[in-house]
C-alpha cells in the first residue's frame, strides 16, 4: 500500500497499469467526495485534482483500501470489525477520542487467543469516562490480554495494528462515517516505522 499522495504527479507515479481500474477518491471545493475511475495506464485529469484523497482498487479488483461515504456508520463499523476480529495475535487501536465502543463493538469479538491494547488520551469526555468504565469490567474477565494507556505525548492520528498490518482511518472509530465521509487505508512501506513509533508511546504511557 503506498501513503496518500500529496500531489498529481505523486499520484501519477502511482497508477502504472495495474489489473482492472482504480478509482480516485477527490474532494472538490465544495467538500463533495467523488469517485474518478482511472483506466489502467492513465491518470485522472487535471480540473478532477482539486484535493487528492485516497486511491483504491475497482470493485473487481482486490482492494486495500475503502471509502465509506457519510451517513452511513454501520458500513464504517463492518469494515473496521472485519478488520480487527481477523486478528490472529494481537490487536493495538491507537485514537484519542475513544468510547465504550470500542470494546462492545470491536475487541470483545476478538479470538481468546489475540491480545488487545488500546492508546489513547484522556479527553475528559462523556465518551471518554464510559470507555474507562467499560475497559475496566473487559479487563477483569479477559485479564493481561487486554490493557490500556493514556499516551503522554500529543495524540493525533487514529490508527490500527492488528498482527503485521496496519490501518489508517480518517476519524476516530466512535464517529466514522456519521457526519463525513471516512476511509480505511492499509499501509504497508510504513508499517515498522510507524509501529515503533506507537510501541515507544505505549512504553511511555501510563495506566487508564
Amino acid at each position: 500500500m503506498h501513503s496518500i499522495p500529496g500531489s498529481l504527479s505523486e499520484l501519477r507515479n502511482l497508477i502504472v497499469s495495474p489489473p482492472g481500474q482504480w478509482r480516485v477518491v477527490l474532494q472538490d471545493e465544495y467538500g463533495c467526495l467523488h469517485r474518478v475511475v482511472v483506466p489502467p495506464g492513465g491518470h485522472p485529469r487535471q480540473r478532477d485534482m482539486t484535493v487528492f484523497l485516497d486511491i483504491e482498487r475497482h470493485p473487481d479488483s482486490p482492494s486495500d483500501q475503502v471509502v465509506v461515504d457519510a451517513g452511513k456508520p454501520y458500513d464504517a463499523y463492518r469494515e473496521l470489525q472485519a478488520i480487527i476480529v481477523a486478528a490472529k495475535t494481537s490487536v493495538l487501536i491507537v485514537d484519542p477520542y475513544v468510547s465504550h465502543e470500542i470494546v462492545t463493538l470491536y475487541l470483545a469479538r476478538c479470538a481468546p487467543a489475540v491480545t488487545m491494547r488500546v492508546l489513547t488520551k484522556n479527553s475528559g469526555t462523556t465518551d471518554h469516562q464510559s470507555f474507562v468504565a467499560e475497559q475496566a469490567k473487559f479487563r477483569q474477565q479477559v485479564g493481561q490480554r487486554f490493557d490500556a494507556r493514556i499516551a503522554t505525548a500529543p495524540l493525533h492520528d487514529r490508527y490500527v495494528f492488528v498482527d503485521d498490518k496496519s490501518w489508517a482511518t480518517g476519524q476516530s472509530l466512535k464517529d466514522m462515517a456519521k457526519k463525513s465521509a471516512t476511509y480505511l487505508v492499509e499501509l504497508r512501506d510504513v508499517v515498522p516505522t510507524l509501529r515503533a513509533h506507537y510501541e515507544g508511546l505505549w512504553t511511555a504511557g501510563t495506566p487508564v
